[in-house]
């Protein structure tokens, strides 16, 4: 299913999923159950369907909390795909909760120079950036390469990205100070 998903094929990887989660029913094998409902959200996530990503997130968080406690990288993880769904949606507020939720529990389990904890800070940075807060959006793309930089390096696709995006928001902020 996550290589279909990978590839863009998202009927065949929910079906996939589907099948997946039978089975881990079937065993109640609850830690890949979540993990594979947070697989399920992220498909619907992807094709834009945000009320059904959600809906699945919701599942795979309460799942997610009992089979790894609530402070667990799982569960940081649902969280922040979670506060990307709502940033989609324009919901701004909620994202950053989302966000802060995971952030929090990431500093907590897998510390503050994490490749992880930098694309939440990432993500934190993007949501000030869609309501136009550039400052905010800087200091949180500025956090997230510098943890990049420590981590994975200059040339990996990640850090790039957050680059790219820093840049982007700093022509932005430029054209709204003209």
């Amino acid at each position: 299913g996550w290589v279909y998903d990978k590839q863009g094929k998202y009927d065949t990887a929910m079906e996939q999923f589907e099948i997946a989660q039978k089975i881990f029913v079937k065993k109640n094998d609850k830690s890949n159950l979540g993990k594979c409902i947070h697989r399920m959200g992220s498909v619907y996530d992807r094709k834009g369907k945000y009320a059904k990503a959600l809906e699945y997130y919701e599942k795979a968080l309460e799942i997610k909390k009992k089979a790894f406690g609530e402070e667990s990288e799982e569960v940081a993880s649902t969280y922040n795909n979670m506060g990307n769904v709502y940033e989609a949606q324009g919901k701004y507020d909620q994202a950053l909760e989302y966000h802060e939720k995971a952030l929090e529990i990431r500093k907590k389990t897998i510390g503050e120079v994490h490749s992880d904890t930098a694309s939440t800070y990432n993500n934190m940075g993007v949501v000030y950036d869609s309501q136009g807060k550039y400052d905010q959006t800087l200091e949180y793309y500025e956090k997230a390469i510098k943890i990049d930089l420590e981590t994975i390096g200059n040339n990996h696709p990640e850090t790039k990205g957050h680059i790219r995006n820093k840049a982007i928001c700093e022509e932005a902020r430029a054209k709204a100070n003209r």
